[in-house]
C-alpha cells in the first residue's frame, strides 16, 4: 500500500499483480467518515484476489487539497474519479478498471461512467447502496442534521439551509447543493457500463434503476445489501458487509484478463500542498522495531519553514481516522500551519491507516494501553528527529489518551484535552457499559427540572423519569464515596481505585510540568466526570500549578457545530502559540521519512501483518 497525489487527491495504491484494476469511490461526509475502514478493508481483499486497488479522497474532502467552500464541487468531484482511472492505468498498466462506489460515491462513479462512457477500458460499475436521486439524498441529510440539533445545545447560523446545510459536521454550499439536487440516475440516456452490479438496501430505488440499465443495454445484476446498517453506522460500532464483500470481489473478477504483471512496490512521491500548509504522509517506526507496530501519522508543516511553538500531536477522536469529524483534525492543522505550527495527525493501533491484526471489531482499544503508548512513542520519535516540544490535542477519547500519555512520556509539554469524558478507565469495562451508567451531565438534569415541557412529558408517559431519578440517586451515592476517598487520599496519601487513580495523574503531570488544558461544553457529560473526582469547576485541580479548566458556552460534544469548533480553535491556536510564554526559533531540521521512502522489505513485511 502506498500513497499517490493526483489533482490535489491524497489516495492510496493497493497493489496486485493482476491486469484488472479497481477505483474505490468513497463516501461523502459522515459516511466516509463511518465506512472509512471498511472501505480500506474493501482495498486489500481485492488487491489479495490479483487486482490493483485505488482508494482516494475527492478534491476539498479527508487528505486532499481544497476546501469545502471551493466552486464547482460536483464537477470537481467528478473529474477526481475520472483522473483517479487514469493514475491508475498509468501508475500499474492495467488493461481495464471497474468503478465501485459507495452511497453518493456510487452517484459520482455513475456520473464518471458517463464520462467515460466509449473508453474500452471501463470494464464494470459496482454501486452499493447509491443515491439514486440527489433531492432525496438532501432530504436524508436534513433529517439527519434536524435529529442531531434536537439532542445538542448549539448555535444556529446565519444562512443555514438557505446557502449551505451541514450534516453532523460537513457543509455542503448552494451551487453544490443545486446540482445535487438536480441528479436523478434514472434519467441517464446512457449505458454507464457494460456489466452493472447494484447492492441496494432500500429496495424501490435500486429496482428502478436496475430496469433502466437493462433498457440501455448493460448486463445488471440486483441484489440486496442486508449488511448496509451495520455498515453505515458510527465509526466505533460499524462492521464491515463481508457477504457483500465477497460478492463484490467475484463479481469484479468475472472475466478479468488472465495476463499478470510482477508486483510492483516502488516508492511514489506523495505531498499534498493546500494554501500554507504542505502535508506528507509519514509511516513512524513501530515500537521496538516492529513493523507491525508502525503508526501512521499526516505531517503539516508552514509552506514557508519557519515554525513556532511546539509541534501538535492530535490524536484520534474514538475510532474515527486522522481526518476527524467534519474534518476537524484537517482545518485545524492547516490554519496552525498558517501561523507557523507543524502538527501530526495520528492514527493509533486499529485506527485508520494504522492497521493492527489484534484490533479487528474490539471496542476498548480507544481507552486502551497499547493505543496510550502509541501516542508515547509517536511523541518520542518525532522528538528525535528536530521537534524541541511536543503538545497533544484531543477531543473526547483523544484527549484521555493525550493526559496518559503525557503523565508516562519525557517529550511532551503539554495537552489540550477538549470534552474529556473518562480519567479514569475501568479495567475490563466496556464500551456500552461505561455509556450506559454515564448518561447526561447533572447540569443537563437540573436545567430538564426547571423546565415545564420536561414535567408535561413525564406526565403524558413520555419521560422515563424513574431511570432519570435511578441514574442521579447512583452519581449522588458515588459522589459520596469519591469525597470521602479523596479526603483519604490527602490525608493519608494512600490510593483508593479509580478515585486515587485520577488524583495520582493529575498530581503527575504537575510535577513533570505538563501544561494542561481542559476545556468542555458546559452542559458536556464530561463535565460530570470532572465534578465527580475534582469537586464542582474542578475545584480540587487548582492545587496544582499547570492545570487549568474552563468551561464554555454551546459546544457540542465533537464538535460538529461550526461555531464551536471555532470557539475550540481559538482557544487551541492562542495557548499553542503561546506556548511556555516563548518562541521556538527556526532551526534546521531533520527531514522526517516520508511513507514513500520506506523499504520493500518493509512494506511486504507490513502487508503480511495487515491482512491476518
Amino acid at each position: 500500500m502506498n500513497p499517490i497525489v493526483f489533482d490535489g487527491c491524497l489516495g492510496w495504491l493497493h497493489d496486485a499483480p493482476g491486469t484488472r484494476g479497481v477505483v474505490l469511490c468513497n463516501a461523502l461526509g459522515h459516511e466516509a467518515m463511518w465506512s472509512h475502514k471498511s472501505m480500506r478493508r474493501l482495498a486489500g481483499q481485492l488487491a489479495r484476489n490479483g487486482m490493483p486497488t485505488l482508494r482516494f479522497d475527492y478534491h476539498g474532502t479527508g487528505d486532499s487539497a481544497g476546501n469545502d467552500d471551493d466552486p464547482a464541487r460536483l464537477e470537481m468531484w467528478v473529474g477526481n474519479i475520472v483522473a483517479a482511472t487514469r493514475k491508475l492505468r498509468e501508475t500499474t498498466g492495467v488493461r481495464d478498471i471497474v468503478l465501485v462506489g459507495l452511497r453518493f460515491g456510487a452517484t459520482l462513479a455513475a456520473l464518471a461512467s458517463q464520462v467515460l462512457r466509449g473508453d474500452e477500458t471501463l470494464a464494470g460499475l459496482v454501486l452499493l447502496a447509491p443515491a439514486v436521486a440527489g433531492r432525496n439524498y438532501l432530504r436524508e441529510l436534513k433529517i439527519l442534521q434536524k435529529n442531531w440539533k434536537a439532542e445538542v445545545d448549539v448555535e444556529d447560523e446565519a444562512g443555514d439551509g438557505e446557502l449551505f446545510q451541514d450534516a453532523l459536521g460537513h457543509r455542503l454550499y448552494r451551487e453544490t447543493l443545486d446540482q445535487i439536487q438536480a441528479i436523478n440516475l434514472i434519467a441517464s440516456g446512457e449505458r454507464p457500463a457494460p456489466r452493472t452490479l447494484i447492492l441496494d438496501p432500500f429496495g424501490r430505488e435500486g429496482e428502478r434503476l436496475a430496469a433502466r440499465y437493462l433498457e440501455l443495454g448493460a448486463e445488471v445484476e440486483l441484489r440486496p445489501f442486508a449488511e448496509y446498517t451495520d455498515l453505515m453506522i458510527e465509526s466505533i460500532y460499524s462492521r464491515d458487509p463481508h457477504e457483500a464483500f465477497d460478492h463484490l470481489v467475484l463479481w469484479v473478477q468475472t472475466g478479468m484478463p488472465e495476463r499478470r504483471f510482477a508486483a510492483r512496490v516502488e516508492p511514489l512521491p506523495a505531498k499534498i500542498l493546500s494554501g500554507d500548509a504542505r502535508e506528507t504522509p509519514q509511516r513512524i517506526d513501530g515500537v521496538d522495531g516492529s513493523p507491525e507496530r508502525e503508526l501512521f501519522g499526516v505531517l503539516c508543516e508552514p509552506v514557508s519553514g519557519t515554525r513556532r511553538g511546539p509541534l501538535v500531536l492530535i490524536v484520534n477522536t474514538g475510532a474515527n481516522y486522522h481526518v476527524g469529524d467534519g474534518r476537524l483534525a484537517v482545518v485545524f492543522a492547516r490554519r496552525l500551519a498558517a501561523q507557523g505550527i507543524a502538527s501530526v495527525r495520528l492514527d493509533v493501533s486499529g485506527i485508520g491507516e494504522t492497521p493492527s491484526a489484534n484490533w479487528v471489531d474490539s471496542k476498548t482499544p480507544l481507552y486502551s494501553g497499547r493505543a496510550i503508548e502509541d501516542v508515547s512513542h509517536a511523541a518520542g520519535w518525532l522528538a528525535a528527529r528536530g521537534y524541541p516540544s511536543i503538545a497533544l490535542f484531543g477531543v473526547c477519547s483523544g484527549g484521555y489518551l493525550g493526559i496518559h500519555a503525557a503523565a508516562v512520556s519525557p517529550f511532551i509539554d503539554g495537552v489540550m484535552a477538549v470534552n474529556l469524558q473518562r480519567f479514569i478507565w475501568a479495567e475490563n469495562e466496556t464500551l456500552e457499559q461505561a455509556m450506559a451508567k454515564q448518561g447526561q451531565s447533572m447540569q443537563l438534569y437540573m436545567r430538564s427540572a426547571r423546565s415545564l415541557d420536561k414535567w408535561l412529558n413525564v406526565f403524558r408517559g413520555r419521560s422515563h423519569v424513574r431511570d432519570k431519578l435511578r441514574m442521579v440517586s447512583t452519581r449522588l451515592a458515588k459522589r459520596a464515596g469519591i469525597t470521602l476517598a479523596n479526603f483519604a487520599h490527602d490525608v493519608a496519601k494512600v490510593e483508593f481505585g479509580t478515585t486515587g487513580r485520577a488524583q495520582s495523574l493529575a498530581a503527575q503531570l504537575d510535577r513533570k510540568g505538563v501544561e494542561v488544558r481542559l476545556v468542555y461544553g458546559t452542559f458536556n457529560r464530561g463535565v460530570e466526570e470532572l465534578h465527580t473526582y475534582f469537586g464542582r469547576g474542578g475545584g480540587r485541580l487548582r492545587r496544582y500549578r499547570h492545570i487549568q479548566v474552563k468551561a464554555l458556552d454551546k459546544i457540542d460534544h465533537s464538535l460538529l457545530a461550526r461555531p464551536a469548533r471555532e470557539r475550540i480553535f481559538e482557544q487551541a491556536e492562542k495557548y499553542f502559540a503561546d506556548f511556555d510564554g516563548a518562541t521556538v526559533q527556526h532551526r534546521e531540521v531533520p527531514e522526517i521519512r516520508p511513507l514513500s521512502e520506506t523499504s520493500s522489505l518493509a512494506m511486504a513485511a507490513r502487508a503480511g501483518a495487515e491482512h491476518p
